[in-house]
């Protein structure tokens, strides 16, 4: 019962809009976001753990977090390439 009204409590949604407004969906992550929640929310109000701001998320705002594969990173970081070279001569 207590969990159906943390997912949706006005307040605490408020709230993650506005830290998804100022971060950018690109740029948050769940535990960021719960940091945010932490220090904005009002005292009277619970802080919801990590695995009710993922659901939240993709109840109210329809996203979806989940881990990313460490190899993306070679594709996301556009220094990739350049960080590759260097090594391959510092090894050379």
């Amino acid at each position: 019962m207590r969990r159906v009204s943390i997912l949706n409590n006005e307040t605490i949604l408020q709230c993650m809009r506005s830290c998804l407004e100022e971060e950018s969906i690109h740029h948050v992550t769940v535990a960021r976001l719960f940091a945010y929640l932490s220090s904005h929310l009002p005292m009277d109000v619970p802080t919801p753990g990590q695995t009710s701001i993922k659901a939240m998320l993709k109840r109210h705002f329809h996203l979806k977090y989940k881990a990313v594969s460490p190899a993306m990173v070679r594709y996301i970081d556009p220094t990739y390439n350049e960080k590759r070279l260097w090594t391959a001569r510092l090894l050379a």
